[in-house]
């Protein structure tokens, strides 16, 4: 997913990883804020590993495919609440 956030920096975010779109070039991609989409990276720098990479250039292929599988189930009412223990562990009770 496209992202620009509130200090207009742009960035990929796929899961947990995040891949930082360079000032240079990102305005190509501000269209498609909040969407997935697929690109084809050529340069990219990753000054420390680990560490997050940079896209410096790059070429858009398309809308990314939607590879999830969603189930319908009418009537199914699902209710998340935290518990915390008093040790500072976060558990969430899901009850369907």
């Amino acid at each position: 997913m496209i992202v620009f956030d509130r200090w207009d920096t742009c960035f990929l975010l796929s899961g947990h990883y995040i891949t930082y779109i360079s000032d240079s070039v990102k305005e190509e991609l501000r269209p498609y804020t909040a969407k997935a989409m697929e690109i084809d990276a050529s340069e990219v720098s990753q000054p420390q590993n680990p560490g997050d990479a940079v896209v410096r250039k790059y070429r858009i292929t398309g809308p990314a495919p939607d590879t999830h599988k969603w189930a319908m189930l009418d009537g199914l009412e699902v209710i998340a609440q935290p518990d915390f223990a008093p040790q500072g562990t976060a558990t969430f009770l899901i009850d369907p």
